[in-house]
């Protein structure tokens, strides 16, 4: 990570994350299996924009895709290869009971045949990037509340189409992966020789957070605080410009690292 600040202690949210089957696994649900689709329609001409509908997909009966959250597509693009400001946006859109919307967004900035794994939604692209269009769907439905247990049907949505381009693209593949919970221990956070241990196992979905301000909170995957602990004496330090953290633990496992840097505003 870059650190644009004066030296200053390690701040982070460590999260232990669920471990995800591999793409094909007999555990995984098949939402959408298109070999030969043809391409996705193009936005039409004065479609509201971001999150005209390119196609949807009902599903039968509800799916409960709570421990199948993380989607695996693949996509075949064909055209010019553009720059990651520049290229089509395409969303892969979850909709749930109610009208209520998880969207997870792919960079077209590449062509033929990817597989893109996709952990979590991508939310925090909608406000500063993709606002949808009030006509597409509602933004606060995309950001509250969402029920993974009753999945009414897959949509999918153009988020930015770059003019003038001729790009093709084909979803062949969206594949729910599934969780399995594996718990993170013994785990430490290193910068240089300094370690920030972590005491306590983290389940699936807790996570630890520290702000230099007090001790370290550890928090249920709801955000409740069941615990906290002290934190080393010897801080590890970030050092302004380029630094290396290194993530360790007992054994293998799936984490989500944030770290936090602090200083004066920065003017642009």
């Amino acid at each position: 990570m870059t650190n644009p600040f004066a030296a200053q202690p390690l701040q982070f949210r460590l999260q232990a994350a669920p471990a995800l089957a591999p793409v094909g696994d007999k555990a995984n649900l098949t939402l959408l299996d298109a070999e030969a689709a043809a391409p996705l329609p193009l936005p039409a001409a004065g479609a509201a924009m971001p999150g005209a509908p390119a196609s949807r997909t009902d599903f039968d009966k509800p799916l409960d895709l709570l421990h199948h959250r993380a989607l695996a597509v693949r996509l075949r693009v064909e055209g010019p290869a553009l720059t990651k400001e520049t290229c089509a946006v395409l969303n892969v859109q979850l909709e749930s009971s109610g009208k209520t919307y998880r969207d997870h967004c792919i960079d077209l900035d590449f062509t033929g045949e990817k597989t893109v794994l996709l952990p979590e939604p991508t939310t925090e692209r909608l406000l500063p990037e993709f606002r949808p269009a009030q006509a597409n769907y509602a933004f606060k439905a995309a950001i509250y509340g969402f029920d993974y247990r009753r999945i009414v049907a897959l949509n999918l949505r153009w988020m930015r189409w770059p003019k003038g381009q001729p790009v093709q693209c084909r979803v062949a593949l969206v594949e729910a992966l599934a969780e399995s919970e594996v718990p993170l221990k013994d785990a430490g956070l290193a910068v240089g020789d300094r370690t920030f241990a972590i005491p306590r196992e983290l389940r699936t979905g807790e996570y630890a957070e520290f702000t230099a301000d007090g001790p370290v909170q550890v928090f249920d995957r709801n955000g409740a605080e069941p615990s906290s602990f002290d934190p080393p004496r010897d801080l590890p330090i970030l050092s302004p410009g380029a630094n290396q953290i290194l993530l360790r633990a007992a054994a293998p496992a799936s984490a989500k690292l944030t770290t936090i840097t602090t200083g004066e505003v920065l003017s642009w």
